[in-house]
Parts: C-alpha cells; structure tokens; sequence
C-alpha cells in the first residue's frame, strides 16, 4: 500500500495546480489531441498523418500508439467534458500508482516469497537517478521530462517480464502472457525491447541441456505470438525505415549512451539509483545480486539466476556503443535504438535485486529470539530506509512548489495568449514561434516556451523539433528569422514572436496582446511549383551533407530542388549525383571522386525559377489539392515530408511522387492544365494485418494446449 501511495500523494499537486508542461508532455499531449481529431474525421486511428510537426510525418508508423489510444478513447467515454490535461495527467499518475502493485504481482508470478513481493512494491518508486531517463519519478513528473509513454508501460513491464518467465518455464497455453508482452511493445517500444531482450535469457538458467531445449522452444512460441500480435505496427515500421531519419544534432550519448566507465561510477557512487543520498538502495542491489548469484549456484534456483544476469545484461547493454563500439550493431534494432534509456533495464531487475536482500535482511533481524535483539535489528533495518524516503519527500516537495508557482506564473499572463491561440485554431496554418536553441527557448508564459503551448495545442509549427524522424528535421531546425524562400519551402503562413526586431517584408499584424505578435506572412500555400536538374543517390545518412549543402545554396530561393533517390533505385532523367559515402561524391559520366565540401559543389551551378500557375488550392490532414498551368513539363512541390503514404492523382489518374531535398514530396506534371490531389492513404491493412495476427496468436495458443494434453 505504501508503494501506491507515493506516486498518488507524492504527484497529487500536478493534479491540483493543472499548468501546461515544459518538457517532453507538450508533445504527448499534442499527440493525443491529433488522435483525437483523426477519429473524429474518420481516419484510421492506427495510422494517420499528423501535420504538427517538421511538416508532417505518419507517427504511428514509427511510435507506439498505445497510450494516445487510450488517451482518446477515455476523451470519448467522457464526452470531451473533462480537460484533456487532466486526463493526461490523471492517467498518468495512475500508471504510477499501478507500478507497485505490479511489481508485488510479478515477484508472486516468478514464485518468491511474498514479503519480498512486498518490500519490491515499496521500493518500487523509491530509485533517484539524475536525467538518467529510466524508472524515476523525474522521467515522469513535470518537474522533470514528461515521459508519458514510458509512464503507461511502467506498470506493464514487470508483469510482461514475470508472465513470459512463466510461459518459458512450464508447458500449456501462453496467449495471455503474449498479450501482456505485446501491451508493453504496443505502450513503448523500449520496455518492449527490454522484456523480449530478457526473456532471451531464461531458457539458459537451469543448466540441464533437455530442459533449455524445451524451454527454447516454448520461447520460440511466445515470440511468435507476439510478433503476431504487433506485425501491424513492426512490419509497416520495418518497410519505411528509409524514411525515418536520425538527426545529426542529438546528443550522441542518446543513441551511443555512456560507457562503461561513466555507468560504473554512476552505479558505484551511487548517483545511478541513490542520487544525492545514501547509496542504501545501491548496496541493496548488489547484496541482492550476491545473494542470487549463490542461490543460483548452489541451490540452483533458475528464478534468482535469471534475475541476477537480467540486472548484469542490462547493465552491461547500457555501457552502450561508447564501450562495445561496432559489436552494439549485432542487437536487433541497434539502429536508432536509445541505449540512454537502457537505464530502464537496469532499474527494473535492480528493484526485484533490492526487494530480495532487503527481505533476507528483515528475515535475519526477526530471526532472533530475544525481543530487545529483534527490535534492534529490525529498528535499525528501518532506519536503513530513512534516506530514502527523506529524499524522495524533499523531491516530491520541489515538484508541488515547482507546480504550484508556475501555474501562478502562468495564470498571470496566459490571458495575453488568448487572442493569438483563437486567430490560430480559427484560421490554422504553420507557425514559427522560434524554436531550442534561438530566441524561442526565451519566448515564454510564464515559465513554458510559447512552442511548448503550441504544441500542447496541436498547432501546426515550423521548426520545433519534439523528435528527430522526419526527413525534414535538420534543415527545419536551421530556421531563425523567417524570410521569402523559407516562407515558400516550408509554407510558413505566420510568425509568432516577442521579438522587437522587424517582420520579414510583406508581413501583415494581426494580433498584438501584451508581449505577443502574430503576423501573417506572404506564404504561396502548401504547393510550389520548382525545377529540379539534378537527382543524388544515396540512403538517408548519406545525402546529410548535400541536404545541408543545398539549404545554404542559392538553389531555395531560386526555387531549384535535387531529387533524392533513398532507395537505390536508379535515374532515368536527369543527372545522377552518385553518393559513396556521407562526404564523397561522383558526377555524372566522370570518374572522379569528389568531396562535398570541395568547392564550388553540385549546387554552384545557376538555374531557370519554374513557370507556371498554381490556383484553386486547398488541403487538410490527409487531403490536398490545386490546379496547375504549365507552359512546359515541370514538377509540383507538395510541401509535406515524404513518405510513399502519399498518392498523387493528376486529373484523377495515379501519378508517381518524388523525395525532393530537403525531404518533401514532389510531382512531376506534363504541360498544360491539370488537377492535381494529394491523399494520405495507408489503406487499412495495417487493421487487417491486426486481425489475422491475433487470429495466429490463438490458433498457436490452441495448439500449444493441444500438446499439453496429448504429453
């Protein structure tokens, strides 16, 4: 009980103070309010396109859609009359609370006694780790990073990891536990990692050759039961991946994590569970894991092996590819995994670790016969447990202070943003309100960046960059002050600033209130009509720096694109830019080898701007249209980041698109008078493909108990 209560009390003040976020929960909550929309107008909820960000990319193709669904589906059962925040949050919390529990019920799966159940329940929410985004409470709380969908796969992972070590160790149906596995993928695709990653290792903790073949086998079976029932999502996810960038600008630690020697100091020192107190819950740790290690070597229990190389595996993974360097490439996914956030592996296995030596220990203090000795022993075992909860309390107390004054600094001037949000949600169109790392990180009410309100909004905005995928990201985030050419390649329709600087030319004021002007800027719309001489092959990491090159030409603003070809497909048209690495290049027709910053480069050479006209233009979230007048063959700029999700019809024929730099889609049109229509359309094979694989979830389950009856 007391491992449920501290994140219900310890968060009760984010309920009581709703303020907008300033961290990674704008995006979150922006989601769920594209999710909500895409219902509403009748979209597939399974995969939709969300113009929000870096001008638009299909996030459910890549990110796990669990939490926004449930988000929605919970704004729906509600009618929309509670505060999309307050579900948010509430939700949130919730997810917390459940942890513990959990956690309790896991440990009582893996057949361990049930005060050591009990002690994992209470220690469950007690680990303090600085920005190490894993278990604690700072990954959640809004004093801290806004972890939404980590937060809605906490309470799942550890009965994912307990349900999947009964499924490998004992014969019969298995559905349920796939089920579980698949929610935690489903909820957040790290912890789904993490468990499938750990169940790699249960059949080899018995040490009997028959019983690890059986195992590996039972294994094999709950694997394919939850690629079943997740091929709607991994195998849409696997075709786009040429279409799902890594941006240049993350920190490298994201993807490459820490090393082994920071990690180790971390652990040792204590700063990796006990920042800033006591290292009790460390020494646990690794009492618990001397204390598995003999139980598993000598009484030969699987159970406390398996636990005790879950917390080394995990611990070794998270030194990440700062220490293993190319070996990290062999783990599935290794591409874009985040090996920062391994930390979650770590935390988990080392909670069951500490729950189990902290039971021994309260075991051993009532062990003793005379009652002054027992009362020594256990007072003293409690005391161990003071730094601990006095640290967290001192946490819990920052957040509520942290909430409470900023929802007062909000309150204070949010009403000046009013007038702005109306115009916006009235008349929607993409907006640049400055971004990380300029002017914007500055621009704030209260303590939120505008950006971050905007986003919470559902906003359409430019150059905000929440994650890194879209194609587009790294030239969007070069953005600081509008003008002509980016207003026309990204479809800019209006500038939102604090800034006393001038507005571009052409700029029109619509709103001044208090600090904020809105303008609205010359922008063509979402088409543009451009030329496009030259094609580049070469995957997505190696056109980087000719994306770069070509944004800092004078190719934008003269209109003039490159093609990029992504997917090895050759050139049929114009010349061929052949890419052998990210810096090295070789012409057309020359043998030459060239390096991409020798000048002058490919994009020296001038070019003709376009002719033509482009009327009757319109677009929504999935839809887009205009007319276009062509004097001579040309190509059409759809001003959305690429993805083959995308159809284009030319007067109601199919006709084929193009990745152009910086990544939008482009389409190449004869002369003369045509209608062109864009549509997002993924189909609904991703629901079919839903349908079947439950379908050989239950027919491999049924098979499974068949067996079990016939042996």
């Amino acid at each position: 009980m007391c491992g449920i209560l501290v994140p219900l009390f310890g968060l009760l003040a984010e309920l009581l103070y709703l303020t907008p976020d300033l961290n990674d929960g704008a995006f979150h909550l922006g989601v769920a309010r594209n999710t909500i929309a895409a219902i509403e107008e009748g979209a597939n909820p399974l995969d939709f396109w969300v113009p929000t960000w870096l001008s638009g990319f299909p996030l459910f193709r890549y990110y796990q859609p669990g939490p926004y669904l449930l988000l929605a589906l919970l704004h729906l059962l509600s009618g929309g009359a509670l505060p999309l925040l307050l579900l948010y949050r509430a939700v949130t919390i919730l997810a917390l609370s459940l942890f513990p529990p959990a956690n309790y019920l896991a440990l009582r799966w893996l057949g361990l006694r049930r005060d050591t159940a009990c002690w994992s329940a209470f220690l469950s929410c007690l680990i303090a780790a600085h920005a190490s985004y894993g278990i604690e409470m700072e990954s959640f709380a809004w004093a801290g990073w806004g972890l939404f969908a980590q937060a809605i796969a906490l309470p799942i992972l550890p009965l994912a990891l307990a349900g999947g070590w009964r499924a490998v160790q004992r014969r019969g149906r298995t559905l349920g536990y796939a089920a579980i596995l698949a929610a935690t993928f489903l909820s957040h695709i790290l912890y789904g990692y993490i468990a499938v990653l750990s169940l790699g290792l249960a059949p080899f903790m018995t040490g009997h050759v028959a019983r690890m073949a059986r195992a590996s086998l039972r294994l094999a079976r709950l694997y394919l039961q939850v690629l079943a029932l997740i091929a709607f999502f991994v195998v849409p996810l696997m075709l786009d991946l040429p279409y799902h960038a890594k941006s240049l600008y993350d920190e490298a630690a994201k993807f490459d994590s820490h090393g082994a020697v920071v990690v180790l100091t971390r652990l040792f020192t204590g700063s990796l569970l006990d920042d800033q107190r006591l290292p009790v819950l460390t020494c646990l740790t690794l009492a618990g894991l001397f204390l598995c290690a003999r139980r598993w070597l000598q009484r030969g229990s699987a159970v406390h092996g398996w636990i005790g190389c879950g917390f080394l595996m995990w611990l070794l993974l998270y030194f990440g590819r700062a220490t293993w360097g190319p070996l990290a490439d062999l783990l599935p996914m290794s591409h874009g995994l985040h090996m920062e956030r391994l930390s979650s592996g770590v935390h988990v296995f080392a909670i069951w670790l500490a729950a189990i030596a902290l039971s021994a220990l309260w075991r051993w203090s009532l062990s003793f016969a005379a009652p002054a000795i027992r009362g020594a022993c256990v007072a003293l075992g409690l005391l161990l447990l003071v730094p601990i909860a006095a640290e967290r309390v001192r946490y819990f107390v920052y957040d509520a202070q942290s909430v409470a004054a900023a929802k007062q600094e909000f309150d204070a001037s949010a009403a000046e943003l009013e007038p702005v949000l109306r115009v916006l949600h009235e008349h929607p169109g993409r907006v640049f309100a400055g971004r990380s790392g300029n002017w914007g990180e500055r621009y704030k009410v209260g303590r939120v960046p505008v950006y971050h309100l905007l986003s919470a909004e559902a906003i359409t905005l430019v150059a905000h960059a929440p994650y890194s995928w879209a194609l587009t990201t790294d030239s969007e985030i070069q953005l600081d002050w509008p003008d002509a050419s980016t207003d026309q390649l990204y479809d800019v329709s209006y500038l939102l600033t604090d800034q006393s600087r001038e507005p571009p030319p052409g700029a029109e004021l619509l709103v001044r209130s208090g600090p904020h002007a809105l303008y609205r800027l010359p922008s063509e719309g979402p088409f543009g009509l451009v030329s496009v001489p030259l094609g580049i092959a070469g995957d997505k990491d190696a056109v980087w720096y000719m994306n770069m090159s070509w944004l800092k030409s004078a190719w934008p603003a003269r209109r003039a694109h490159a093609r990029l070809w992504l997917t090895g497909s050759d050139n049929a048209g114009s010349p061929l830019v052949r890419m052998l690495d990210p810096f090295r290049y070789v012409l057309p027709e020359s043998p030459e080898v060239r390096n991409v910053f020798d000048p002058p480069g490919v994009f020296g050479e001038p070019v003709s701007p376009p002719a033509g006209a482009l009327t009757n233009v319109f677009s929504s979230r999935q839809d887009a249209g205009a007319t276009v007048e062509l004097p001579q063959p040309g190509v059409v700029l759809f001003k959305t980041t690429y993805h083959p999700g995308w159809q284009a019809t030319i007067d109601g024929a199919p006709a084929p698109t193009m990745v152009l730099t910086p990544g939008l889609i482009g389409v190449p049109l004869p002369a003369g008078t045509h209608a062109l229509r864009m549509a997002y359309r993924p189909g609904w094979w991703k629901t079919g493909l839903l349908c079947a694989g439950v379908l050989l979830a239950v027919l491999i389950d049924r098979a499974g108990g068949a067996a079990r009856r016939r042996a």
